[in-house]
């Protein structure tokens, strides 16, 4: 069970639950960060808001800070000129879907704009909903109603006002810049492998993986191990191991976890403390990548071998031929799967783990704004270049990007605790995307329904552009067709 906040009400429901149009909030027991759940043509996504919990003091801003800037989003003219298009993107495929059916990335796209202008019709609701009781307190407070004008007072300042800065926030993680391969792929590929430490790198290589798979099932994703190479040196422990995570936000979260992870305890063997490493990469599925045994490269550029597989599979692994070994020309990229019993299966499943390769590295040399190769993804896997830090002996694990420390390193590789780290993470990237937004867009100084204006020099590095003023919500998404 989990316990949920449901406009302002903490309730109970269970996990596969899906409640449609509403909001809610995951209440993580001991703390109150929150993120915001909502359901979008049937499928539960994770609506990014990040305006709950206490001030993070390794932050770019605190919360009051965030969430006036998460305003001046909202109010840019950049977000007008976004609202514009997609209402206009929203009309024609309304207009289309009426001679024919829309495709299934037609309909998922139309769902999503539908989601994002409901909720910029609800912003507008909030906010007209605020001015009407201002007015209403104006008015009390020349006839001297001093009892309804507290209660009316008490509405503006615990409801509406808080309602009014939810949506703000969560149109204001909607409307910043995302990275491209975050809406072109639909799962991740996750290659985790034993760096630095012998056989104890092994061990921990392999408690890596499996907390990906725990976490995997916690978020209803589906994972599905690819290949997975034991190690010599400890029955414990693996070389290498690969899989695709498909699901709604898998590789948003994921990708947050590409880089040196370090392992500092004591082996069962000795009394020392003993640090060793694992390297993580996570690459971008994308939904071409889908298709069973059609691989979307060329045949020309692919080349296959055939041998008998070793390892456990009796007198068929002598018999037959069924490993396949996938070798791109033009890069010398190679893959080789030997875990289905079938030659084609593993030549579907090779065609797939080369594709997804293939073009992460392509993508990675045409975009230079988001180019991680796969060497800085997983770093040298030297002992001091990490990313996070599992501490045994002290029980903690640390992550250095954000600065967020954990208490319970069981409880973190169960994945329970995992989501929380790649919160932090989040919103440290959504401030770096709120700065870097605000100083390109110059956004306008905005005036509440209570008649304050807000601006953007609120102490972060965005600079401040009081030339035009918005007295009304610039957000509107009415059909002229309806």
């Amino acid at each position: 069970m989990f316990r949920l906040r449901f406009l302002g009400h903490r309730i109970s429901v269970k996990r596969n639950v899906l409640l449609m149009g509403s909001h809610m909030s995951k209440i993580v027991p001991g703390r109150e960060r929150e993120c915001v759940w909502c359901c979008v043509g049937g499928q539960q996504r994770q609506e990014k808001s990040f305006d709950a919990g206490k001030d993070d003091e390794n932050s770019l801003w605190n919360n009051e800070t965030r969430a006036l800037m998460n305003r001046n989003v909202v109010n840019s003219l950049a977000a007008k000129e976004r609202v514009m298009m997609l209402r206009d993107r929203y009309s024609m495929l309304y207009n289309h879907s009426s001679t024919k059916p829309l495709s299934a990335a037609e309909a998922r796209e139309f769902k999503e704009i539908e989601h994002f202008l409901d909720l910029v019709s609800e912003l507008e609701a909030k906010q007209k909903e605020g001015e009407e009781l201002e007015a209403l307190v104006k008015e009390l407070c020349v006839n001297d109603d001093e009892e309804l004008r507290a209660e009316a007072e008490k509405e503006i300042e615990e409801i509406i006002k808080p309602k009014i800065q939810e949506l703000e926030n969560v149109l204001a993680a909607r409307l910043l810049p995302e990275n491209e391969e975050d809406t072109s792929c639909d799962g991740a590929l996750l290659e985790v492998r034993a760096a630095a430490g012998g056989s104890e790198a092994g061990a921990f290589a392999n408690e890596i993986f499996l907390m990906y798979e725990k976490y995997a099932a916690l978020r209803n994703w589906k994972f599905e191990i690819m290949e997975k190479q034991q190690s010599t040196e400890s029955l414990s422990g693996i070389k290498s191991a690969f899989a695709l995570v498909r699901g709604l936000d898998a590789y948003e979260c994921l990708r947050f976890e590409s880089g040196v992870h370090r392992v500092q305890r004591v082996p069962q063997n000795s009394t020392k403390i003993h640090t060793s490493t694992v390297s993580v990469c996570v690459f971008p599925q994308r939904d071409d990548d889908r298709t069973g045994d059609v691989s979307p490269l060329p045949t020309s550029e692919i080349s296959f071998d055939t041998y008998r597989a070793s390892g456990a599979g009796g007198q068929h692994v002598n018999k037959t031929e069924s490993a396949v070994r996938a070798t791109h020309l033009p890069t010398g990229i190679v893959v080789a799967i030997q875990d289905e019993r079938s030659q084609h299966r593993n030549k579907a499943k090779a065609l797939r783990l080369l594709a997804a390769r293939v073009h992460a590295q392509r993508s990675q040399i045409q975009n230079e704004q988001f180019r991680n190769t796969r060497s800085k993804l997983a770093g040298s896997g030297e002992r001091g270049e990490r990313i996070r830090t599992y501490n045994y002996p002290h029980d903690r694990v640390v992550d250095h990007r954000c600065q967020f420390t954990t208490q319970s390193v069981a409880n973190t590789l169960d994945g329970h605790l995992l989501h929380d780290i790649i919160l932090h993470l989040q919103l440290k990237l959504h401030d770096e995307k709120l700065n870097d937004f605000l100083q390109s867009s110059s956004p306008v100084e905005v005036a509440s329904f209570d008649g304050s204006s807000s601006s953007s020099n609120t102490g972060g590095n965005a600079p401040r552009n009081t030339n035009r003023r918005v007295t009304a919500s610039p957000l509107s998404h009415k059909l002229s067709s309806e």
